[in-house]
């Protein structure tokens, strides 16, 4: 009766930790609950200042943040207010690559306009790739939810589909889809 009771909390143990540990994660919106407005409003991550965009952002989302703009009137006529990004920090780290979480509020007049992504840079901050994990985007209506588990694969489900996007965060730092792997 003891080996039985042994092999079976053996298998218990090795079964609850052969899960791998999400590194990072938005979870679907229920009743009670948002992930999502949680990190996105709730949290004191900082913007990302503008001496440290070149490292974060490519030249786009710079563009998006209007840094570089000396007078964002024209006309009479004021422009939207800019996009903001904050680094949530690095959440991996290998010899080729580092692993960052980028949040982007696209400041929409329509509603809320949020963005996480995974994005890996080399050693001397070039950014290799980048994913965008978890969407909310009123103007467009679309609502994704994600994770990134500790052996870096990332599953990603967006509202009214019933299709998970697998991707994995290959050696070299590019996100590469497959169909191999289960967040």
């Amino acid at each position: 009766m003891k080996i039985y009771g042994l092999i079976i909390l053996t298998f218990l143990f090795h079964s609850c930790h052969s899960e791998s540990e999400k590194l990072f994660w938005i979870n679907e919106n229920t009743e009670h609950r948002s992930d999502f407005l949680y990190m996105a409003e709730s949290t004191n991550a900082l913007p990302i200042s503008a001496d440290s965009v070149r490292f974060f952002l490519n030249w786009a989302e710079i563009k998006e943040t209007r840094l570089l703009e000396s007078d964002i009137f024209t006309n009479d006529t004021i422009l939207p207010e800019p996009a903001t990004f904050k680094d949530f920090g690095e959440i991996y780290k290998t010899d080729n690559f580092r692993l960052h979480v980028i949040f982007r509020d696209g400041n929409d007049t329509i509603g809320r306009d949020y963005k996480f992504m995974l994005r890996t840079y080399s050693q001397d901050w070039k950014i290799i790739d980048s994913y965008d994990l978890a969407i909310w985007n009123r103007r467009a209506d679309k609502y994704c939810f994600g994770s990134i588990n500790n052996k870096l694969i990332i599953g990603r489900k967006c509202i009214n589909s019933d299709f998970v996007e697998i991707m994995q965060i290959a050696g070299n730092g590019k996100i590469i889809a497959t169909s191999f792997h289960k967040p």
